[in-house]
């Protein structure tokens, strides 16, 4: 068991049983609640930001059920352990949540497997062993960039690799209205796009050179889906330097300011 509070990340879309849930657990001083969601997609957005031991799941909600919930997050965040939290003791719940949690672990195998494969073959290329040297990059993420580009490098600048998946901003102007801000393009790889999003959020999490970017965003105003996307374009830019070079990443910190002692 750790030494610090076991974080648990509370999940209901009941008001009152999610506020009474936080309220109890935060008695305990073994317990910090990590944060909470009314729905399953909210926990799915927020759980692999905020790295919960714990996640307690209501069975029942609507939308994304607590048994999809479980699902999604045990493939996707497997540190994290799941509590089913239900009202309902039927027999239809629990071999939902039994069945559930049977083909998840077989999963669980499958990808591991899959997994140790894809970390063995990627450190046999050079490419492979580079981008991993970038925070949030790991052996999947850099074999689904070879896979998709080969080499970044052949790209004639950041730029054009981030506009191939769909990153590069773009003013759409029409009779009717012009836009004084530039959203995403309609271009681009949207798949791999989608695919970059886990890894930036880790990222902005343990990464110090991404996380202090991703910080002076939100600090200036912009909303958190905006400033990761941003994050995205920056790791993009990152892959793509390190295979300009060929050499590791070596992140550059802002400077801190000095401090008066006086």
């Amino acid at each position: 068991m750790p030494n610090r509070p076991i974080s648990v990340f509370v999940v209901d879309d009941h008001q009152l049983v999610r506020e009474g849930l936080v309220q109890l657990l935060g008695t305990s001083d073994k317990v910090s609640v990590a944060g909470h969601a009314a729905s399953g997609r909210e926990a799915m957005e927020a759980v692999p930001i905020l790295d919960p031991d714990v996640a307690v799941i209501d069975v029942v909600m609507p939308g994304m059920s607590g048994i999809e919930t479980t699902r999604s997050v045990r493939e996707h965040h497997s540190r994290t352990e799941v509590v089913a939290l239900s009202e309902h003791h039927g027999e239809a719940y629990q071999l939902g949540v039994s069945t559930a949690c049977e083909d998840i672990n077989v999963l669980r195998r499958r990808i591991k497997d899959t997994d140790r494969e894809i970390a063995r073959r990627i450190d046999d290329l050079e490419l492979g062993k580079l981008l991993q040297s970038i925070d949030g990059i790991g052996p999947t993420t850099a074999a689904r960039m070879i896979a998709e580009f080969g080499d970044p490098a052949t790209y004639r600048s950041a730029h054009a690799l981030a506009a191939h998946i769909g990153l590069a901003p773009r003013v759409q102007h029409s009779g009717k209205s012009t836009p004084s801000r530039a959203g995403l393009s309609d271009l681009g790889d949207r798949k791999l796009r989608a695919k970059l999003w886990m890894p930036t959020l880790t990222a902005v999490v343990r990464n110090p050179w991404l996380k202090a970017f991703y910080d002076r965003l939100i600090a200036a105003g912009k909303l958190p889906k905006v400033a990761i996307v941003a994050a995205m374009r920056k790791l993009v830019t990152a892959i793509y330097s390190v295979a300009r070079s060929r050499k590791p990443f070596v992140p550059r910190l802002p400077a801190k300011p000095e401090t008066n002692p006086c």
